[in-house]
């Protein structure tokens, strides 16, 4: 297989992926931070 093309094909899916990520590390991290805060 080649890297290029599966380079240029992958952006659009992983972008959208990436922000799902983001978004749950987020979620985690202000859990984790509200735990810590109260506890």
């Amino acid at each position: 297989m080649d890297d290029t093309s599966g380079e240029t094909a992958v952006p659009t899916g992983a972008r959208r992926r990436d922000n799902e990520v983001t978004r749950a590390i987020k979620q985690v991290d202000e859990a984790l931070y509200n735990t810590k805060a109260t506890g």
